[in-house]
């Protein structure tokens, strides 16, 4: 039971392809329809070794229990996300150890000096800056040295 595709009207490379497939498929014909006696015996052990290669493939995704397990792109994407955050900290840890030796360098030199520190509420910083600018001012004006007031407070 031969199956005949016609090509009539087509060009010759559409008649070509048409013949081509349909020798195609009177070769999975005759193969679908060999009697068991004209079977190789090699082609039986390949499709049986086939056969129990997807047997074993399903019976490994029966025995899964979390589809997590065989989710390759979610472990991708949280080891992406692990490496971002990493590297994130590692520049932090750049910057803090650099504002740490910036630090310890102010420190230092505030020593030298013998200035002291005071920390103040951010609202009142305009206000005490007025103050130190008129005292400033007053110490000008009196001939005092603006070099003891040049932070605003002395020790």
């Amino acid at each position: 039971m031969a199956t005949r595709i016609w090509a009539s009207g087509k060009s010759g490379a559409q008649q070509t392809e048409c013949q081509r497939r349909q020798n195609n498929v009177s070769r999975r014909a005759v193969a679908a329809h060999r009697k068991p006696a004209e079977v190789d015996g090699e082609d039986i052990e390949q499709q049986q070794r086939e056969h129990d290669r997807k047997l074993r493939a399903a019976e490994t995704l029966l025995e899964l229990k979390e589809f997590s397990r065989i989710d390759w792109r979610g472990t991708a994407a949280a080891i992406q996300r692990l490496e971002d955050e990493k590297r994130a900290l590692e520049e932090s840890d750049d910057q803090l150890r650099t504002l740490r030796e910036q630090f310890a360098e102010i420190e230092a030199a505030r020593e030298v000096e013998g200035m002291t520190w005071m920390a103040v509420p951010t609202e009142m910083v305009p206000e005490i800056q007025a103050l130190l600018a008129r005292k400033e001012h007053s110490a000008r004006v009196r001939g005092d040295s603006v070099s003891e007031l040049s932070c605003g407070l002395t020790p």
